[in-house]
């Protein structure tokens, strides 16, 4: 769920950009706004964390739900540390 999550934040940070609403995005993917809403965030993780994801290097506490409750820090360093306190 968490690569899923990942791919739908990009695909959907890139729909925006090319102007659609999140309502567009939500009726096309056939989900809700507040879930467009909560997942594109995912875009700005730093890269290194992305990385780790995509190869199962993650701790294991670092799933889907725990990131989409969670306001991301913008700042990389604080992102990881923040991740870090997982482990």
């Amino acid at each position: 769920m968490l690569i899923k999550n990942l791919r739908a934040a990009h695909r959907w940070y890139k729909a925006v950009q090319k102007g659609d609403s999140f309502s567009e995005i939500s009726r096309r993917e056939n989900t809700s706004v507040n879930t467009v809403q909560r997942v594109i965030p995912l875009t700005f993780l730093a890269p290194d964390i992305v990385r780790d994801i995509l190869r199962g290097h993650q701790p294991v506490s670092l799933t889907s739900d725990w990131l989409l409750r969670q306001t991301l820090p913008s700042d990389f360093e604080d992102q990881r540390a923040l991740i870090q306190s997982l482990t």
